[in-house]
């Protein structure tokens, strides 16, 4: 339908959206016209996603989709409608979202595991691949699939900082360039210095790597591609396992929920932190990613 063609472009940029507008398909084929439907459908349809155990979360996002999709009513997008707004409001306070971790794991006690691992140059390809991910999560506040998709050729070596750029649009941003990276130089403490890691790391790929990957870590095996985020997931897990994190509790993305309340403990200005996370908002932050960090004896601090 010309409606869903139109939106090619948002889909590409907002996945979860694509599924909720392919779910709005199926629902609108069997009871009414996807192309023009009325209030009450729309609010229907809501309404069955909420009946049907979606979480609150989930159904702002189609109705984010719908809004962004579907022809204004009466002057206001869908999303903007009194009735709509109410639902969600009563569907808020009904399924309130609550937040995955009260407390979240110390990064100065993975860090210290990490230490004790040795020099970069000593390590394995798995270990320096780990631990290579670890720390640039870590310095970075990086997602996993940005992680993923770190540009290998924008890789750029100073004395006393390593830059790089990503090859697609971070998650919050909607315009502008695609962001880049500066990681400064640890020279006090060598053993967790990321760009020096990561030096090695690219020094012991060059053997393997081929003209064709284009992302920053490849696969250990033939014929070495570019990892997706899956795999750098799955890495950063058994990372953490090695660092002591209990990974049944902890996924992979907690590594920045943890660098951005360490840093906060720390004493790093808020204003650094959200920057650096890309965060547009200090609620954004205290809400999602400032955390009691757990002090390794079942304590928080």
């Amino acid at each position: 339908m010309r409606i869903f063609r139109t939106t090619q472009l948002f889909n590409e940029a907002v996945d979860s959206k694509e599924i909720s507008l392919r779910a709005f398909r199926r629902c609108s084929e069997r009871a009414f016209n996807s192309l023009s439907p009325s209030l009450t459908q729309v609010l229907e349809y809501l309404t069955h996603l909420f009946e049907s155990g979606r979480s609150y979360r989930t159904i702002n996002v189609n109705r984010s989709a719908l809004s962004s999709t579907l022809s204004a009513l009466d002057g206001r997008g869908v999303g903007e409608q009194p009735l709509v707004s109410k639902l969600l409001k009563a569907m808020y306070n009904l399924r309130t979202p609550k937040t995955k971790y009260s407390a979240i794991w110390s990064a100065h006690i993975v860090l210290r595991n990490i230490k004790e691992l040795g020099p970069s140059q000593s390590l394995t390809l798995k270990q320096l691949t780990l631990k290579s991910i670890l720390l640039l999560a870590l310095a970075s506040f990086a997602r996993v699939s940005e992680l993923s998709t770190i540009d290998f050729h924008s890789l750029n070596f100073a004395e006393d900082r390593l830059s790089f750029a990503l090859m697609r649009p971070r998650k919050s941003q909607r315009f502008g360039p695609l962001a880049s990276f500066f990681i400064n130089c640890l020279p006090d403490d060598q053993l967790l210095c990321p760009v020096r890691c990561v030096r090695e790391y690219v020094k012991r790929m060059e053997h393997v790597r081929r003209v064709g990957p284009t992302g920053l870590f490849i696969a250990h095996k033939p014929p070495h591609q570019s990892v997706g985020k899956s795999t750098i997931a799955r890495w950063v897990k058994e990372a953490l396992t090695t660092a002591g994190v209990d990974t049944s509790i902890y996924s992979a993305h907690s590594t920045r929920g943890a660098a951005a309340s360490q840093a906060h403990v720390d004493g790093e200005p808020c204003d650094r932190i959200l920057a650096t996370a890309s965060c547009a908002r200090a609620s954004t932050f205290h809400r999602f990613y400032n955390k009691q960090i757990e002090t390794g004896d079942g304590t928080e601090c």
